[in-house]
């Protein structure tokens, strides 16, 4: 109970960091009628759920946490076989400012700073236990931060093309994911 509650006051602090940064998106309540909305929102929380099993099991010495991870993995993987598809039959000058408009850039940072309130709580939730597998428990609490962040990041972003949806949203997530996979080996060993 402890841990949870420590996970979702760090939540709870990022989305105030967002709300105060970059604000809520304008046209939310619009946005909600838009099927692409909820792709979005339904494959960062699909990550961050599946990241969040991968990150409690990992705290156990024994536990297998290749589900979970296999389940991420797919998610991955069809968003971005959904953003090929999207390139390759849309709009070419749309897809080129999904990859590589002048907004583009701030989504992945973005996701990557609101991530650092749960990263630092991932991190001390897995320290209340017995993690011994530390540079994939540290990969854990680093991937499942920036899906949380991802799923506050997307109450903001107007961004709703496939393409970028897979490319930068899953670029914000891995960021605090290589930074905790770095860091595990060293801030968990107990």
């Amino acid at each position: 109970p402890k841990v949870r509650a420590v996970l979702a006051l760090s939540a709870g602090l990022s989305f105030v960091l967002m709300v105060a940064r970059l604000g809520l998106n304008n046209d939310l309540r619009s946005d909600l009628a838009m099927p692409m909305f909820w792709v979005k929102i339904g494959f960062v929380i699909s990550l961050a759920v599946s990241l969040g099993y991968a990150l409690t099991r990992l705290g156990r010495p024994g536990q297998n946490a290749k589900p979970m991870f296999a389940a991420a993995g797919l998610f991955a993987l069809l968003m971005s076989a959904f953003g090929l598809f999207a390139a390759m039959t849309g709009d070419p000058a749309e897809t080129r400012d999904a990859v590589r408009g002048d907004w583009v850039y701030g989504c992945p940072t973005s996701i990557a700073a609101l991530s650092v309130p749960l990263f630092i709580a991932s991190f001390w939730a897995l320290r209340q236990f017995a993690p011994t597998r530390l540079t994939l428990a540290g990969a854990a609490a680093g991937l499942f931060s920036g899906a949380v962040a991802a799923v506050l990041y997307s109450l903001h972003c107007t961004g709703y093309h496939a393409t970028y949806i897979a490319l930068w949203y899953s670029v914000g997530v891995l960021i605090p994911g290589i930074v905790g996979a770095v860091l595990g080996r060293w801030l968990l060993r107990w």
